[in-house]
């Protein structure tokens, strides 16, 4: 998803390794495949903005860097503390 200033937002609803399929499993990615997704990113050298700071990007009091990207967690999973935060 991008917003009308370009910067992609990432958007995810929980990170998460199944041991068994549910109903809910399709809304989780692996834990190594996000890993790699944010190890990607770091390498090739993105900013990641939050909420705040893109508002003031848009709004035209703060200039982001080219390459920034926003992460966007929904539905408040447990994993996004649990599993997001430390990596």
């Amino acid at each position: 998803m991008k917003n009308k200033t370009g910067i992609p937002i990432l958007y995810y609803h929980s990170i998460a390794n199944h041991e068994c399929e549910t109903e809910w499993s399709f809304l989780s990615i692996n834990i190594e495949l996000f890993k790699k997704q944010i190890t990607y990113l770091s390498k090739k050298g993105y900013y990641a903005c939050d909420w705040n700071e893109l508002y003031s990007h848009i709004q035209g009091e703060k200039r982001l860097p080219q390459k920034t990207v926003m992460f966007h967690f929904d539905d408040g999973f447990l994993d996004n503390w649990s599993v997001v935060f430390p990596i």
